[in-house]
C-alpha cells in the first residue's frame, strides 16, 4: 500500500508550481473535475485501476480524455506524470491530499455539516458565517444528508462536534424524563 506521505509530496509539488505561476484556484478544480470524470464512469477508473492493462494504453486514453478538456497544462502534465508512475488509481488520495495542503496554506478551515437534507446556499453561506466568526477563520463547508436527524444539524469541526440535531434533543429530553 502506498502511504499518505507520497500523496502529500505529489500534492505539494502540483501546488509549489501552481502557486508559482498563480493557477492554484484553476488547477484545483481541475483535478476536482478529473476525480468527478473518473468517479462518474467507473469503467473508465476501472480501467485505469486494472494493473493487467497495457500502460502505454493507458497513456493514450488519458491523452485522449486530455485532449477534449479545457485544463490548465501543469494539470494535464501532473496527470500525465501520475499515469506514467502507475499513480493516477490513487488520484483521489492525491487530490484529497492537494485540498488539505491549500486549505492549511490559506487557513481554511473544512467543516462536516451533518442534516436530514441537503443545505440550501443561504443556509450553508449563514453556518459558514456564524462558525467563522467563532473560530476566526475561513471556513468551507462540506454537507453531508443523514435522513435519521429529522431536524437540526451535526457540525464537525475536526475532532469537535456540536450535535443540535433534533434527534440528540429528543435523546437529552427522554434521558432527563427517565432520571426524574
Amino acid at each position: 500500500m502506498i502511504g499518505r506521505s507520497l500523496f502529500k509530496r505529489y500534492a505539494k509539488a502540483l501546488i509549489e508550481v501552481a502557486r508559482r505561476d498563480k493557477l492554484l484556484p484553476y488547477v484545483e478544480k481541475d483535478l476536482r473535475s478529473f476525480r468527478e470524470l473518473l468517479k462518474s464512469h467507473p469503467e473508465l477508473e476501472g480501467f485505469f485501476s486494472d494493473p493487467k492493462v497495457n500502460p502505454l494504453r493507458k497513456q493514450e486514453l488519458l491523452e485522449e480524455l486530455l485532449s477534449v478538456v479545457d485544463y490548465q497544462e501543469i494539470t494535464k502534465n501532473f496527470l500525465r506524470l501520475l499515469a506514467s508512475r502507475r499513480r493516477l488509481p490513487y488520484l483521489e488520495e492525491v487530490e484529497e491530499a492537494f485540498e488539505l495542503e491549500v486549505n492549511r496554506l490559506e487557513g481554511v478551515v473544512v467543516t462536516e455539516v451533518i442534516s436530514p437534507l441537503p443545505l440550501s446556499a443561504g443556509q450553508a453561506r449563514k453556518i459558514a458565517r456564524r462558525v467563522s466568526a467563532f473560530l476566526g477563520k475561513k471556513v468551507k463547508i462540506r454537507n453531508r444528508v443523514d435522513p435519521s436527524l429529522v431536524g437540526g444539524v451535526i457540525i464537525k469541526i475536526g475532532d469537535t462536534v456540536y450535535d443540535g440535531s433534533l434527534k440528540k434533543q429528543l435523546q437529552i429530553l427522554s434521558e432527563r424524563l427517565v432520571q426524574g
